[in-house]
């Protein structure tokens, strides 16, 4: 059964953002699991997808800043850091 989510767009248009219809193609035992897991953290499909998404895009661009600066960075000196980190006290 296709469901229908909206997300939030990049652009901003007469004081708000513009919004975009999404459909996916899901089985129907998925739908309804993920209608209950809404359901069970009070808030609608389209919020659980949002934050889904927004989740999945904060991992995808912490994880190209990382690969960004690394390209720039030592390989010696992160493995002294590294280093200093487990040789500093616990807790």
């Amino acid at each position: 059964m296709p469901l229908q989510v909206r997300n939030i767009g990049l652009s901003w248009q007469k004081g708000r953002f513009e919004m975009s219809t999404l459909t996916i193609r899901l089985p129907n035992d998925q739908h309804e699991r993920l209608k209950a897991l809404a359901s069970a953290r009070g808030t609608s499909l389209n919020k659980l997808f949002e934050e889904f998404s927004a989740k999945a895009l904060a991992e995808f661009d912490t994880e190209t800043r990382f690969r960004l600066r690394a390209g720039r960075g030592s390989r010696e000196r992160g493995l002294e850091i590294l280093d200093q980190l487990d040789r500093a006290p616990k807790g």
